[in-house]
């Protein structure tokens, strides 16, 4: 994947705060997807994408590649629902993988995800803990999620997502 969709200017950033408030990159020269495409169709790489992609960069980059990216890799949560960039992408095939459902790697942030009305509301109707309820959600609405843990516990809760609908 292409991490991001330009070069990163103003960082380091003040804590908090997660991208220049002025910050609009511009896609970068088409050559590292164009080199992708190349892998693509020797076979040696399965897939290509992109992450941190806005529809408007997913737009410039559709006008130019030969394949379109497979996967766009977002933040995507309650607080971050990002509308018409999951229908584009839906719309186009491509499968958008929803990073940070459970919070943006702050404690603190991801504690007032948890404590979201209707997140505790979700949760307490169906049983289910804040966590579960955050990844129902975004599979829902046709999300791929990648929830990170390294505590086995945590990794069989996030995998209980199965049995219920919101």
């Amino acid at each position: 994947v292409i991490h991001w969709p330009g070069p990163k200017t103003g960082w380091p950033l003040p804590r908090g705060q997660v991208c220049p408030p002025d910050w609009t990159p511009k896609l970068r020269d088409t050559g590292t997807w164009k080199a992708m495409e190349d892998l693509y169709e020797q076979g040696k790489v399965k897939a290509i994408g992109v992450t941190n992609y806005s529809l408007r960069h997913l737009k410039q980059l559709m006008k130019t590649c030969k394949i379109k990216p497979m996967i766009n890799q977002v933040e995507f949560h309650p607080r971050l629902v990002q509308k018409e960039l999951l229908e584009f992408c839906q719309k186009h095939g491509i499968v958008l993988q929803a990073y940070a459902s459970l919070g943006s790697g702050d404690a603190s942030q991801a504690e007032s995800f948890f404590s979201f009305p209707p997140v505790k509301a979700a949760a307490k109707a169906h049983g289910k803990t804040g966590a579960q309820v955050l990844l129902r959600w975004a599979m829902q609405k046709g999300c791929h999620v990648v929830p990170k843990s390294v505590r086995p516990e945590r990794m069989k809760e996030n995998a209980g997502v199965f049995n219920f609908k919101l």
